[in-house]
């Protein structure tokens, strides 16, 4: 699963669903966790990263380890 915060473009790998937290260390606030965990407007979190868009260099990093 991916992640991206609001505002921003740079995907994150989602390590852990139940704190929002990502390979590197980025989280989701706490209204973005809620959303998702309702299901409710959680257009922030994809099965997929869209192919135009970056992903974060560091969870990159940390996938290639």
């Amino acid at each position: 699963m991916y992640f991206v915060k609001r505002g921003c473009d740079i995907y994150h790998i989602l390590s852990d669903a139940s704190s929002g937290s990502a390979l590197c260390g980025v989280a989701m606030s706490n209204l973005e966790v809620w959303e998702y965990r309702q299901r409710k407007t959680a257009g922030n979190v994809k099965e997929e990263k869209p192919a135009d868009k970056p992903l974060c260099k560091h969870c990159e990093r940390m996938t290639a380890e």
